[in-house]
């Protein structure tokens, strides 16, 4: 499925380079923290006085310490790795690389652990890799189109092959022109994923195998996380909430894709709690 996928522009492709470079970035990160890379480890940057002030006022008795996540060397290794591929700096490789972009920023999140004594040792740590997941989804359905187009500041002498390019919104939402870095885009609309079209990347989503009609309504239940949904409180709990509403529409590109295997494998965002060290 992901051949079929990757060749195209759309949304799809998107989130399959967005939830690639968050898995990559988390897989370093992970193996630092387990000490099974030797050339990383605990973060080197934490600083307790620091992390103190980002959590605000607390209770008495708070101590960082332990093993913090190096989140810094998953990102920069994820990066290395898969933006060195897009040496062409054409409109394909414009979006792969802010995809990817936006794969490692949602990547980037922890959550403090801590005990309920009176003495917490307290350190950064990884959520399940099943609710970076569930942002990238969430950012999946609201996924921008975008062109490419030639940078204004550009010299008007340059040639048309060598002249850079950036992209831009659409349909801009007021003075916003070119997309957010957390967002996802896309240059080309999706295929209709309930007809069997394999040049399109599409494996048909109609078990029967009959053409689908363009006015045959298809109910699903979307699971879409609100953005501010996974919130840590003071004693370290990640809770995450999902809106579950049926969404009806007629079977066109990019209606109903929730067949296809890359989208199934994400499931709905559940209560994390984390235990005490």
């Amino acid at each position: 499925m992901l051949i079929l996928l990757l060749p195209l522009c759309s949304r799809e492709a998107a989130f399959t380079y967005a939830i690639s470079s968050a898995g990559v970035a988390y897989a370093v990160t992970a193996a630092c923290s387990r000490g099974n890379i030797s050339t990383c480890g605990c973060d080197p940057r934490h600083k307790e006085r620091k992390e103190l002030a980002l959590q605000g006022p607390g209770p008495s008795g708070w101590k960082w310490g332990g093993c913090s996540v190096d989140m810094g060397f998953g990102m920069r290794f994820a990066r290395k790795f898969l933006d060195a591929r897009e040496i062409e700096r054409d409109a394909r490789s414009l979006m792969n690389l802010h995809n990817n972009k936006a794969g490692r920023k949602t990547e980037c999140k922890c959550h403090g652990v801590s005990g309920s004594c009176t003495m917490k040792t307290c350190w950064k740590t990884l959520p399940p890799f099943r609710l970076i997941g569930d942002h990238l989804m969430h950012r999946y359905w609201r996924a921008r189109g975008v062109s490419a187009v030639p940078v204004p500041s550009a010299s008007k002498t340059s040639t048309r092959e060598v002249r850079p390019l950036q992209l831009t919104l659409r349909r801009a939402r007021s003075v916003q022109k070119t997309p957010k870095r957390s967002e996802l885009v896309f240059l080309q609309s999706s295929p209709n994923y309930c007809e069997r079209n394999l040049s399109m990347g599409s494996l048909g989503t109609n078990p029967t195998g009959a053409i689908c009609s363009a006015a045959a309504e298809v109910t699903t239940h979307i699971k879409s996380p609100d953005p501010g949904s996974a919130a840590v409180n003071s004693i370290g709990v990640a809770k995450s909430s999902a809106k579950s509403a049926p969404r009806r529409s007629s079977c066109t590109p990019a209606s109903d894709i929730t067949g296809t295997p890359i989208l199934s494998l994400l499931a709905s965002p559940q209560k994390l709690v984390f235990k005490r060290p």
